[in-house]
């Protein structure tokens, strides 16, 4: 028996994202004033007593070593050739052809090219570069960098090609211009390019070396000193960096830690200044921390970090579709916010945020959204007997051991499984195994904290373009994602997005349990020690702007 699941459902939600809005209702007519009665006489005022004068807002000071309590070695420093949480490390060394303007999240701003423009049918970017930059051992920064670096990004052995996929060719017509040439209009190519993944890597090292696994030669804010392999990186101020009077800081010193009773004791005794944006803090760890140090500043840090459990695709029974479309719709999103996030998180649909997300009233209306659970589970288990699967079966789930959440999130879904008669148990690996396994796709179900560079849906290319790790591919998926991607008007493209959303709902991808609230601590002297930008990859003018007050 073929189930129709969400399908009815999905189709009225694309007949309503389709439908015109509703005329505005009008507003009422504004009253007509009053007419103001005559004043009396004013009494004697008594004398205004002197106001105390506002103090001084605090300027900033230089010196100082930032110590940061990071989880662990990611094995090597090439940026480009890696997915994992690298970017907290190296990103105050790089610059990219743009940054994220902390004064307006979600906008991008100048780095090394000083202004840009489209063509108007949105396929040719031109960036005027900066003539004043030079790489950390002294060399000038060209156009010949710049191009080099796309081509390199672009590559297949790139780790993020998916975010420059509209890219056909970087061109130098002249010393100081970089053109790019693309396959189809971007509206987002700018919002990628902000991305520290993306940061612009020098020519002349890759050339001699063959690539940046051991060397940090970037043209940022910070420069490397001596990196020790599951020990620490050290970084110190660059006298040369472009943007005058910044880095505020002598130096930055990463600590690696991977034991995380240890990381919040090193930042306790004050060994580390701030815990790092690659360390997910929850809500208990912040709550303990503001019992136990009154003195530390929490953050909340807008990290757009999904919590998804999902399953390789290419292995049975993840091959069939009815039995990733039990698991969605047994899954208690609800629960898992109090369990998993300790009572704090939001209900997502999938990786997408922001305007472009399936707004939360509609996905609350979906099967395996809603509450009570009993229809939804009831149709999961009738799901697994048409697939075969009414014994259930027996799974292992990757997570990383280190990260608390993630681990939780593992154990949960134990629980949810078991709901269906299926055994699951949780394979915890360090960061470096959990990395070279998840993105070799050498798992059978997995249980990730997924983290968004930015809300555009080409920022979550990975979640959506095809083949992913999770070793699935859709042509009407990767349709709609390469229609959106060249689609201008943002009225249309929420349209289609909407379509690729509710088709990855029916497809069953992943569970995207709920969006997690994460915590960032500092000490009080840690000045513009909150992160403003709309992900936690684009810290490296974050880093660059901070400030010791003693």
């Amino acid at each position: 028996m073929k189930t129709k699941w969400v399908r009815c459902t999905i189709l009225a939600l694309l007949i309503a994202s389709c439908a015109p809005a509703a005329a505005p209702t009008p507003k009422p007519a504004a009253p007509a004033p009053t007419r103001a009665p005559a004043a009396e006489a004013p009494a004697a005022k008594p004398a205004v007593p002197a106001t105390t004068p506002k103090p001084a807002a605090e300027q900033p000071r230089y010196g100082g070593n930032l110590t940061i309590a990071h989880s662990a070695d990611t094995g090597h420093l090439d940026l480009q050739r890696t997915k994992g949480p690298l970017h907290a490390l190296v990103g105050p060394a790089y610059s990219g052809i743009l940054q994220w303007d902390t004064n307006g999240p979600e906008k991008v701003a100048p780095d090394l090219a000083e202004k840009w423009e489209a063509s108007p049918d949105g396929k040719v970017y031109t960036f005027q570069l900066r003539k004043d930059v030079k790489w950390h051992d002294g060399k000038a920064f060209t156009v010949a960098d710049a191009k080099f670096s796309i081509d390199r990004l672009t590559e297949k052995a790139s780790a993020h090609a998916a975010m420059l996929l509209a890219v056909e060719k970087a061109e130098a017509p002249d010393p100081n211009t970089l053109k790019l040439s693309l396959k189809y209009p971007s509206a987002s190519l700018p919002v990628q390019l902000a991305n520290s993944y993306l940061s612009i890597f020098p020519k002349h090292v890759i050339e001699a070396k063959g690539d940046m696994k051991r060397d940090l030669v970037g043209t940022g804010a910070f420069k490397l000193k001596a990196y020790n392999p599951d020990i620490s990186l050290e970084l110190v101020k660059n006298e040369n960096y472009f943007a005058k009077g910044l880095p505020y800081l002598d130096g930055v010193t990463f600590h690696f830690i991977r034991d995380r009773t240890t990381q919040l004791a090193a930042f306790r005794t004050g060994n580390a200044k701030i815990t790092s944006l690659g360390l997910p803090l929850n809500k208990a760890e912040a709550d303990a921390m503001r019992q136990q140090s009154p003195n530390a500043v929490i953050h909340p840090v807008n990290r757009l970090r999904g919590l998804i459990f999902s399953n390789n695709m290419t292995v049975s029974p993840w091959n069939d579709v009815r039995v990733r479309r039990a698991v969605f719709l047994a899954w208690d999103r609800q629960a898992a916010i109090k369990v998993v996030g300790q009572g704090v998180g939001e209900i997502g649909a999938t990786m997408l945020a922001g305007a472009y997300a399936l707004p939360k009233e509609e996905a609350l209306k979906l099967p395996g959204f809603r509450q009570p659970k009993d229809a939804d589970r009831a149709e999961a288990k009738k799901l697994l007997a048409e697939a075969g699967q009414a014994g259930g079966f027996a799974i292992r789930i990757l997570v990383r051991a280190d990260y608390p959440e993630d681990f939780k999130l593992a154990e949960f879904a134990t629980d949810q499984l078991k709901v269906l008669g299926i055994a699951a148990t949780v394979d915890g690996q360090s960061g470096g195994v959990f990395l070279e396994r998840r993105f070799q796709g050498n798992f059978q179900s997995l249980a990730e904290g997924a983290v968004l560079d930015n809300t555009d849906p080409n920022g979550a290319s990975r979640h959506f373009a095809t083949p992913t790790e999770r070793g699935f591919s859709d042509p009407e998926i990767d349709r709609l994602f390469a229609q959106q991607s060249q689609t201008l008007d943002p009225g249309e493209r929420k349209k289609i997005v909407r379509q690729m959303e509710l088709r990855l709902i029916d497809q069953a991808w992943y569970v995207m349990s709920h969006w997690s609230e994460n915590y960032l601590f500092a000490w009080s002297e840690v000045k513009n020690g909150n992160p403003k930008e709309p992900g936690p990859t684009n810290n490296s003018r974050f880093i660059r702007d901070i400030w010791l007050a003693k």
